[in-house]
């Protein structure tokens, strides 16, 4: 198997750039290789699909009431996510300010 058809498999399973580098390097890959296979297969740019990358596009949406920016924590964050549930109101609060200046 080579390294790009090891990424289109990882990346078909939902896995992160993250996860995908670990894999390459547990595999034997050299990390030039692994960087520049990445690149090649558009991946280094990747803002995620985890918590934090849902939340900014979702504040992207418009200005949010700090009740709503809880129940979006509570409903899609992890424990962790949700242990800092001040720091995102604070993003919140800045996003909010942001729109406001637009």
């Amino acid at each position: 198997m080579t390294i790009e058809s090891t990424i289109a498999e990882l990346v078909e399973a939902g896995k992160t750039v993250t996860f995908i580098r670990a894999s390459l390097v547990v595999a034997g890959y050299k990390p030039k290789d692994i960087s520049e296979a990445i690149k090649a297969a558009n991946l280094s740019r990747s803002r995620g699909t985890g918590f934090r990358a849902q939340f900014y596009l979702w504040l992207q949406e418009g200005v949010v009431t700090e009740d709503e920016a809880k129940s979006f924590i509570e409903a899609h964050g992890t424990g962790n996510d949700i242990k800092h549930t001040g720091h995102y109101l604070a993003i919140a609060e800045l996003a909010n300010a942001i729109h406001d200046q637009a």
